[in-house]
């Protein structure tokens, strides 16, 4: 019994793949790659063949942090079954208005806050230079001067005693015994058609303009004046008369109109960059800081005044109470400001609690129905 050969064929096996000769070489496969062309085919014209473009992976973005709670809640499914998933919470509009008006304008919240700053500051420094102006102004200075000249010199009963010896003498201008004032006089015409009243009212009012004028010293005896301390009842006078002057009106004057230009621009700044009724709030505290320099400055010199008091003479009591009179001027300013400032705040405020409730109310009406807590999302993503 003879063997089977081992190149012959088992039974249920695959024929065997004879060996490939050299002389015709074994046909190529997709393998193996493509097959060079031979000479004078159609291949030496036809095109190479491209190779497949490969797709760089796209970058995947990276998540976005939800700006709110709400926003990373899966959204609910409606079907006429039920509501399936978690529901988003109730939002009112006035928080969310508020979180906008922060998060959109804090540079303009910011200018609003120095335009209100810059407008405090000018009201104030404007009312000290308004009380100022208006202290040491003609209309005040010189009838308060005339009551320091009167308890000074005693005027009237001066010209009671003489007026028959001025009367009778002939100088012009006439000659006042125990009044001498320089550049201050009556004519003889005046002394002939006017009687002691007369002259006590014209030789006062221009002794007071004078010395507005040119300062206390145009009384004969300021030297005296000049040499006695401030806290001395004739250097308090002497003080008192040299503050009401022309020269200090001119200087509290010059920088009222550019100081009420930088008010008026602040205040504009303050109702432009504002919002809604905000913006009058801010208008009203912005007057409100701005009127109590003048207020303390005002007390403080009531308090000095007060402080100081009276030796009990007559010359003394006047300066005192007119003294105490002056010092009140910034106080009525202040508090005519600051009675306007709470005139703006208190309706502001109330205009602005009225429109945000009713915003509120608007804003909070919504389904009639609560968040539920975790997600229940049911069957509807099975």
């Amino acid at each position: 019994m003879t063997q089977p050969h081992d190149d012959a064929e088992a039974p249920g096996q695959m024929p065997l793949v004879p060996p490939a000769s050299s002389a015709e070489p074994a046909p190529a496969t997709p393998l193996d790659g493509p097959v060079a062309p031979v000479e004078g085919s159609e291949a030496d014209t036809a095109p190479p063949a491209r190779r497949p473009r490969q797709r760089r992976p796209r970058p995947v973005p990276a998540p976005v942090e939800p700006e709110y709670e709400f926003e990373s809640a899966p959204a609910p499914v409606v079907t006429d079954e039920g509501v399936y998933g978690t529901l988003p919470p109730r939002v009112t509009t006035v928080g969310r208005l508020r979180d906008y008006d922060r998060r959109e304008s804090p540079p303009r919240d910011q200018w609003t806050r120095v335009a209100a700053g810059m407008l405090a500051m000018a009201v104030g420094l404007w009312l000290v230079l308004y009380s100022a102006a208006q202290v040491t102004g003609p209309a005040v200075a010189v009838p308060a001067i005339e009551r320091v000249v009167e308890s000074m010199t005693g005027l009237r009963p001066l010209l009671g005693l003489h007026e028959g010896e001025i009367r009778a003498a002939l100088d012009d201008p006439a000659v006042i015994p125990g009044f001498q004032v320089e550049g201050v006089a009556l004519s003889r015409a005046e002394v002939q058609a006017g009687d002691a009243d007369e002259w006590h009212s014209t030789l006062l009012n221009r002794t007071a303009e004078a010395i507005y004028r040119d300062g206390p010293e145009v009384l004969s005896g300021g030297e005296e004046l000049t040499g006695q301390g401030a806290f001395s009842t004739p250097g308090g006078a002497r003080l008192l008369m040299r503050t009401l002057s022309e020269a200090n009106h001119g200087r509290a004057t010059l920088p009222l109109w550019p100081v009420g230009l930088v008010a008026l621009a602040s205040a504009a700044a303050v109702l432009a960059l504002g919002s809604a009724f905000g913006r009058f709030s801010a208008l009203g505290f912005a007057l409100l800081v701005g009127a109590v320099p003048p207020i303390l400055a005002g007390v403080l010199g009531v308090g000095l005044v007060a402080f100081i008091g009276s030796d009990g003479s007559a010359l003394a009591q006047e300066t005192s109470a007119l003294a105490g009179d002056l010092v009140r001027a910034p106080i009525r300013n202040g508090m005519t400001v600051l009675v306007l400032a709470v005139v703006i705040i208190i309706p502001a405020r109330v205009a602005g609690a009225i429109f945000a409730r009713s915003q509120r109310s608007t804003g909070s009406r919504g389904p009639a129905y609560e968040p539920t807590g975790e997600p229940d999302y049911g069957t509807a993503y099975d």
